[in-house]
């Protein structure tokens, strides 16, 4: 047999545990309302990447301007879906470039694979 002081305190426990489930705030993984194939800016930014790890700096400086402008031309609907994530992407291509003027090889390695991880995290349209 439960003795009283036990009973109240397991109640005012479920009370408790109670009222602060009800105030825990409810986090829901929405889908995202868009998609985006990136397919062509991966591409371009691996290439870059090849031709940093063949040393070929000055082609792969070029090959990351030419993915800026293709960027820049190309993704103003992305832009207007996620203004945010487009920014931090592109933002990133500036620092990726900036890394492969100063011709230093590790950092410009690092900078375009940030790149590629923020251009990873646009959703992509499924696969037939």
């Amino acid at each position: 047999m439960l003795a009283l002081p036990s009973l109240k305190n397991a109640l005012l426990a479920a009370a408790v545990c109670a009222t602060l489930c009800g105030l825990a705030p409810v986090v829901s993984a929405a889908p995202p309302s868009y998609t985006y194939d990136m397919t062509p800016y991966e591409t371009m930014a691996k290439e870059s990447l090849k031709l940093v790890a063949a040393g070929d700096m000055n082609g792969a400086l070029k090959k990351a301007q030419e993915l800026e402008a293709k960027w820049d031309g190309e993704t103003a609907d992305l832009r207007g879906k996620d203004g945010e994530l487009w920014s931090e992407i592109d933002g990133q291509m500036d620092v990726a470039i900036a890394a492969l003027m100063t011709t230093d090889a590790k950092k410009a390695t690092a900078e375009l694979n940030s790149y590629l991880e923020k251009v990873a995290r646009v959703p992509k349209p499924q696969k037939k």
